[in-house]
């Protein structure tokens, strides 16, 4: 009986491990996630400020951004910095300059940094893999983009 007790009890803590680790590492990824993304009301300000300095340095010239959000929310995985994806679209003036795909991550609640940046014209003639940088179901959203 003590036997059949024990077996039934290894059974079920093996039965609800993997549920209790599951809520454990999402409980851990939100925390990280809220650690590093910026509050609601910061967000948009936080973002368009880095979008413009980091392409007004690339450029060297006065850049203004207009970004779409790729997927809604950010992107954890493991201990890494929360990541977003956006299209971007670059103008000095009223003059489009470049736009692409963008990848960002959010660092301590008060700055995104730009990881990585495809335009649309290296995009479309091949010279980069999408599928290397940005995950598949963000791909299939680019592609939108560059049928456009």
């Amino acid at each position: 009986m003590k036997l059949k007790l024990s077996l039934y009890v290894i059974f079920i803590i093996l039965l609800v491990n993997p549920f209790i680790s599951f809520a454990s590492d999402n409980a851990f990824l939100n925390s990280h996630i809220k650690g590093n993304v910026p509050d609601e009301s910061d967000f948009k300000t936080l973002l368009s400020r880095d979008l413009n300095n980091y392409f007004s340095n690339s450029l060297k010239k006065s850049i203004n951004t207009e970004y779409v959000l790729l997927r809604d929310g950010p992107t954890q995985s493991g201990v890494a910095y929360p990541k977003y994806y956006l299209w971007v679209k670059c103008y000095n003036v009223d003059n489009l300059i470049i736009e692409g795909a963008v990848r960002i991550a959010a660092i301590e609640k008060t700055h995104f940094e730009i990881t990585n940046f495809v335009s649309l014209e290296d995009i479309r003639k091949g010279k980069i893999n999408i599928n290397e940088i940005f995950p598949m179901p963000v791909c299939k959203v680019i592609r939108t983009y560059i049928n456009k």
